[in-house]
């Protein structure tokens, strides 16, 4: 499914507002997956946030940097605690213990998460590579931190940061927050 998602993404420049209903579909996925408090709705909201930062990762490099603005400034409904909040509803990793646990048992190792070891083991490499992936959560992160339109009590956290290797990301996000900023 993530595959076929990420197939479909070049194809949102052709449509009206395809920011736009990129964003809609993410608040709606959100919304369906927190509907039920069970193992599938974990999945779900692991599935959402890997998608979202995903989704990041591939604007950012097609240097698409108002619409990774919109997205990250966009307003969403929480339907379940009726209220509006920011692109953190996608954030996930109070849900991720289970596939943590699951990753670092199958592999017999202590990963500092399993489900970030996960995303970057299966990589799809044909929309962004691993330091793409990386350099999203981390604009999540900075955005959180410094974006003038987040307004939450805690911070994203960025659980890819660990697994980036020796790129030095702080040299790419200063011209990316440029960008952003002008835009």
């Amino acid at each position: 499914i993530r595959n076929d998602f990420l197939a479909l993404l070049p194809y949102y420049i052709y449509v009206s507002d395809g920011v736009s209903l990129i964003g809609d579909f993410f608040e709606e996925m959100q919304n369906i997956a927190k509907t039920f408090n069970d193992l599938t709705s974990e999945v779900k909201q692991v599935f959402v946030h890997e998608l979202f930062v995903y989704v990041i990762a591939y604007l950012v490099k097609k240097k698409d940097y108002k619409s990774v603005g919109y997205l990250l400034g966009k307003t969403y409904f929480d339907n379940r605690n009726n209220e509006a909040v920011n692109y953190s509803f996608f954030y996930s990793a109070s849900n991720h213990t289970n596939l943590d646990n699951s990753i670092c048992k199958r592999d017999d190792k202590n990963y500092f998460s399993g489900t970030a070891a996960h995303w970057i083991e299966t990589l799809a490499e044909t929309v962004c590579s691993k330091n793409d992936l990386v350099l999203a959560d981390l604009l999540c992160y900075n955005y959180s931190l410094l974006g003038a339109n987040y307004r939450y009590y805690w911070k994203w956290f960025p659980i890819l940061y660990a697994y980036g290797g020796n790129y030095n990301y702080t040299a790419a996000i200063q011209p990316i927050a440029i960008h952003m900023q002008s835009r």
